[in-house]
């Protein structure tokens, strides 16, 4: 599995994180091309590299036109709503704005155009840098707390209710913090220990390239996964007096508080009543988080919890080309090069791709199957049999 490691302990500006993403890999087109695309427009993205403590950092500015509030924050709800139908990664993207978004509801008035679409564009960019290096896990260094380099009382407002539920350290130095950084990593990243990783490569990002602010450095590896099998916390909870129209969000938040899998299950209960259990797959840093989170939003008064292993197949991500569109699959393989025993194409790829096409999600499903096994990218023959 890709994972991004994102060391911020000199600041959290967004255009650092950004910048340092685009250090890894030569990724400035993705990063423009997103920008562009997703603020219709608004917000273009300058880059190039300053010299920071000797080292040769990339650094990004996010230029942005001028809008009322009212139209920025209408460019932002509809990247938000691209952003979750497409799913995966991009979830993320959707939860960040809207993180961001209820971040402002305490200001006295609607939040000013130029953070909105500032923002808008930082989100664009850091996702599609995430998507395109194929990042399964990101994890990052506590957001620092210092003494604060902004005078702008409204983007401290902001920076600190965008921290909701991020792990933040006090440091003695002035540092640069921004509530957009702050947004992008609250949403994306763990703050957990770092699971052990081979590097492959590492980016800097010039923090406030005008400030002199110094670097914020984004390290990209793959994990190691554990010989043994790995240990997961089987927590569930019989349900028959809730709505079911409450489950579905149930779920989603029981997701965001950091569960692998949740699902439902029909079930008898007491008294011949039917009923729903509720089961949830977590690790253990995750656990206490996800208990808390079936118990605020279900109408349960208790749960089981077991401690169970698991083994799970390696994982990649190939996009292949299909009459429709470029479509992602999975491959699912016993050792890194082997031979894969799944390979499962992206279902809101295919259903998107479907729809735009007018042809059967299936047929889709199938092209992209086809390509799968034909791609002719280095390493992906060998993950069929």
């Amino acid at each position: 599995m890709k994972i991004i490691y994102i060391d911020c302990t000199r600041g959290a500006d967004a255009g650092g994180i950004v910048a340092a993403l685009a250090g890894l890999d030569g990724l400035w087109p993705v990063i423009e091309d997103a920008v562009r695309r997703y603020s219709y427009g608004s917000v273009r993205v300058e880059y190039g590299h300053v010299d920071a403590g000797g080292v040769k950092a990339a650094a990004a500015t996010l230029k942005v036109e001028d809008k009322s509030p009212g139209e920025a924050g209408h460019i932002l709800e509809q990247s938000a709503q691209k952003w979750a139908d497409m799913g995966g990664i991009w979830s993320l993207a959707a939860g960040a704005a809207e993180r961001f978004k209820n971040a402002a509801l305490g200001l006295n008035g609607p939040l000013r155009a130029g953070k909105l679409l500032y923002f808008t564009g930082a989100a664009a960019g850091f996702f599609a840098a995430l998507d395109t290096l194929g990042t399964g896990e990101v994890y990052a260094t506590p957001i620092p707390v210092g003494k604060s380099a902004n005078t702008d009382t409204e983007e401290e407002y902001l920076f600190w209710n965008c921290c909701t539920g991020a792990a933040v350290e006090q440091v003695a130095e002035r540092v640069p913090t921004q509530a957009a950084g702050a947004a992008l990593l609250a949403a994306a990243a763990g703050f957990t220990d770092v699971p052990p990783f081979t590097v492959e490569k590492a980016g800097f990002g010039a923090l406030a390239p005008d400030k002199n602010g110094g670097i914020i450095k984004a390290v990209l590896g793959k994990k190691l996964e554990p010989e043994e099998p790995e240990e997961v916390f089987v927590i569930e909870t019989s349900i028959d007096d809730m709505n079911p129209e409450f489950f579905p969000y149930a779920c989603e938040e029981i997701f965001k508080a950091g569960a692998l899998d949740v699902f439902l299950t029909p079930i008898y209960m007491k008294k011949g009543r039917p009923g729903v259990m509720l089961t949830a797959l977590c690790r253990r840093a995750q656990k206490d988080e996800v208990i808390k989170s079936i118990f605020n939003q279900t109408t349960t008064l208790g749960v089981r919890v077991t401690r169970q292993q698991r083994r799970v197949l390696q994982r990649k991500w190939v996009e292949v080309k299909t009459p429709y569109g470029k479509i992602r699959v999975k491959l699912g393989c016993y050792a890194e090069g082997g031979p894969a025993v799944q390979v499962a194409p992206e279902y809101e790829d295919c259903r998107r791709a479907a729809a735009e096409c007018g042809v059967p999600v299936k047929e889709v499903y199938r092209e992209a199957l086809i390509g799968a096994k034909q791609l002719p990218v280095k390493g992906a023959r060998k993950c069929f049999t």
